[in-house]
């Protein structure tokens, strides 16, 4: 028996490195045959905000006339970590952006410091983030007495899916969630590092040390939910850090007004391509995400009826929450952003829907995944047709 479960286990870490192997597969194809081989065209760094002069012998692919994508922030701040390079002023939000530290961090870390490695650092920890997540996934899998393969399916969450193609810092959160939910009802001492470094990835993992206290503290485990507020320390100081250096934020996103900008965007949707055929099948997407998000809201307050002492029930409680009063119009406007940032909550669904047999609670995901599938396949089919001509 302990040999099957030894056997078992390497195959959860032979799914974390299939998947992350494949995936940089995709991404040498990608740069390859779309980008001239130029690795930064993954920061997706657009022409409207300048280049940081520091770091023009790198010379970073940059899309003309588009503002790029939240990839290119985080890449300066891995080259400026603590604001010893002036790089911040090349930030659209510095405070915000500095405080999801972890990515950009661990690449400085990898990197030694050295400036010339900060780029393949960056993308270690990226492929870093998906073999664990996939690994942790094929772990949970297999505790639940499935395939260790089922955790493959980490590939297609969507902020794995942005993170692989535009090198957003998403999917680290979304691997901890795995592991936040392996280990939410174990020991302190494992959940703890998970909670600290969530905080760090991404402001919304401050929610999962929040259900973790909210859980302890309901239960009256009054020990447990002290020693699980340690995990903010990391955040508190870290924060208190880019404070003393960074101007308040000026972007507002959260509002009492519930879903405001969320039917704003449903009544103005974006059209892209040019094509009205393809634009309307993709609005049609649009639309069915942003009914899996709804429905999601609605299945995290009836789960959380079912079980309010859980922690992982209290977390998608907070997760629907969040959707509820997160209200730039931005970000509703772009499946992408969305999609990526309520991955936590659709991926504790699906997990607890798969653990109990329940369809429904994975649900939300499967309404979710083909807005990403659809803009795979985009990429897909441009990598074919240059490698085709």
């Amino acid at each position: 028996m302990t040999e099957c479960i030894h056997w078992k286990h390497w195959m959860c870490i032979a799914c974390g490195l299939l998947c992350s192997v494949a995936i940089f597969g995709w991404q040498y194809l990608n740069v390859h045959l779309n980008y001239g081989g130029n690795w930064t065209a993954l920061f997706m760094t657009g022409s409207k905000y300048p280049v940081p002069p520091t770091l023009a012998s790198e010379n970073i692919y940059t899309f003309p006339n588009l503002d790029g994508y939240d990839g290119q922030f985080y890449h300066y701040i891995a080259h400026d970590p603590l604001f010893r390079c002036g790089l911040s002023v090349y930030v659209d939000d510095p405070r915000q952006r500095y405080g999801r530290i972890l990515v950009p961090a661990l690449t400085s870390l990898i990197a030694g410091g050295d400036p010339t490695r900060i780029d393949a650092a960056y993308r270690f920890v990226v492929l870093g983030f998906i073999f664990l997540g996939t690994y942790w996934l094929s772990l949970y899998a297999l505790r639940n007495g499935r395939n260790p393969l089922h955790g493959l399916f980490f590939a297609v969450l969507p902020a794995t899916v942005i993170s692989a193609n535009a090198y957003t810092i998403d999917v680290s959160l979304l691997a901890l969630c795995v592991a936040f939910y392996l280990f939410a009802e174990e020991s302190v001492t494992k959940l703890l590092p998970i909670l600290a470094l969530a905080g760090l990835a991404r402001e919304t993992g401050l929610l999962l040390g929040g259900a973790c206290v909210i859980s302890a503290g309901l239960r009256k485990q009054w020990r447990k939910a002290a020693i699980l507020m340690t995990a903010f320390v990391p955040w508190l100081a870290w924060n208190g850090f880019v404070i003393l250096h960074t101007e308040p934020s000026q972007l507002r996103q959260l509002t009492w007004i519930p879903f405001g900008a969320f039917i704003r965007a449903l009544l103005h949707p974006v059209m892209r391509t040019g094509s009205p055929a393809v634009d309307w099948l993709f609005v049609f997407l649009d639309y069915v995400q942003m009914a899996g998000i709804v429905v999601g809201v609605y299945l995290a307050a009836r789960l959380w009826r079912r079980n309010k002492l859980g922690a992982v029930e209290i977390a998608c409680l907070l997760f629907a929450f969040l959707v509820v009063v997160l209200q730039k119009y931005d970000v509703w406007m772009n499946f992408h952003a969305y999609g990526r940032i309520f991955s936590p909550l659709l991926l504790l669904l699906a997990m607890r829907g798969f653990e109990v047999g329940s369809g429904l609670l994975m649900a939300p995901l499967g309404l979710v995944i083909p807005r990403f599938i659809s803009y795979s396949a985009v990429g897909a089919l441009l990598v074919l047709t240059q490698a085709g001509g």
